[in-house]
């Protein structure tokens, strides 16, 4: 795995390339720590909802979380919000590799905050073989801020930044369509869950899979339509992600947010 010096290529590939960039930007050691600081949220959030059942999920691991599952209302308790990051794990990986690497990049960059949960919003994902439950459809996430008409400072342009930790590679992870960003596709809005979400017909667009080994990571442009992968193979997929806030004279003039729609 690399260390903090971020690839050369990858900036251009966000704007005149195809909307993203995929490869390794975390240490062997950083995804250790960071791998056991979600299996930490992880088994406190079994403990809130089913404490006679953490030692079996301790047991499984996130890896083999798919296998126990059923021994929990998995769609009640896995919420947006159950899956963050807290202050702890968030000091843990302002000192890793990757955002350090980030940080020679883009310069002082920042994570938003677009849920106002009170501090930097990074979040883990679990996603089960087999099912489609667990992942989200396809969308640009500069849809979600328009939509919901989150704030955001006009000198700064977002950037996603996506991690694979457990998962089989080519089988599991994130599906994006190429070049997608360079375009402007109509979406409209619906509620779901409680919340204003973009709803999109992606039937028969050709979405690519990225694949990324574990460890590795998929940074890609704010308007690049995505989504999650059904997940294939034995193991249960675990990632995170997060927005960063990315001063405006450290891209490109070529990269826009919130230009269209």
């Amino acid at each position: 795995m690399m260390s903090s010096r971020a690839p050369a290529d990858l900036v251009p590939a966000l704007v005149a390339g195809p909307g993203y960039w995929s490869g390794p930007l975390m240490s062997v050691a950083d995804i250790a720590v960071i791998d056991g600081e979600i299996e930490r949220l992880f088994l406190a959030q079994i403990a809130r909802h089913a404490p006679e059942r953490r030692d079996e999920f301790a047991r499984a691991g996130l890896s083999r979380y798919h296998e126990v599952s059923h021994l929990v209302d998995h769609g009640r308790i896995w919420g947006r919000l159950a899956r963050r990051f807290d202050a702890a794990a968030l000091a843990v990986l302002d000192r890793t590799d990757l955002y350090r690497g980030l940080r020679e990049l883009f310069g002082d960059f920042t994570v938003t905050d677009e849920e106002d949960v009170g501090e930097p919003l990074v979040r883990w994902r679990i996603v089960r073989p087999g099912e489609s439950g667990d992942i989200g459809p396809v969308h640009a996430d500069s849809w979600f801020w328009r939509i919901n008409k989150w704030p955001y400072d006009a000198d700064r342009s977002l950037i996603k930044i996506w991690t694979m930790l457990h998962g089989a590679p080519g089988e599991s992870g994130l599906m994006v369509l190429p070049d997608s960003h360079k375009v402007d596709y109509a979406y409209s809005a619906e509620i779901r869950d409680g919340s204003p979400k973009p709803s999109f017909d992606a039937a028969g667009l050709p979405m690519r899979p990225v694949r990324t080994l574990p460890g590795e990571s998929v940074v890609f442009h704010y308007d690049l339509l995505h989504g999650g992968m059904v997940t294939g193979g034995s193991a249960t997929r675990v990632s995170f992600e997060l927005t960063m806030a990315v001063k405006r004279d450290r891209l490109p003039s070529g990269y826009h947010f919130l230009a269209r729609g």
